[in-house]
């Protein structure tokens, strides 16, 4: 839950750094997409896991194969963050 809070602040602060040092919205293409896959993708996680009720509730395996793509991202953004500085 606090990830998916946190995120979409990180995200429009992102945005509003990038315009203030570099003077453009989206100096960074590909990191810019991966952060919205990130934001997208942490919204679905948080509508799926409210429907998630007991233990047999078919939204458990979504919730984790979202999950799943969700940790991906994030290493991917790492990855492209860490090249804009090289």
């Amino acid at each position: 839950p606090i990830l998916a809070t946190l995120l979409p602040a990180g995200y429009l602060a992102g945005l509003i750094t990038a315009y203030l040092h570099k003077g453009l919205w989206v100096p960074y293409p590909g990191h810019f997409a991966a952060g919205t896959l990130l934001l997208v993708v942490v919204g679905s996680t948080v509508l799926v896991s409210k429907r998630i009720r007991g233990a047999q509730s078919p939204w458990r395996t979504p919730h984790f194969a979202l999950g799943l793509l969700l940790l991906c991202t994030f290493l991917t953004q790492i990855y492209l963050g860490l090249n804009i500085f090289l």
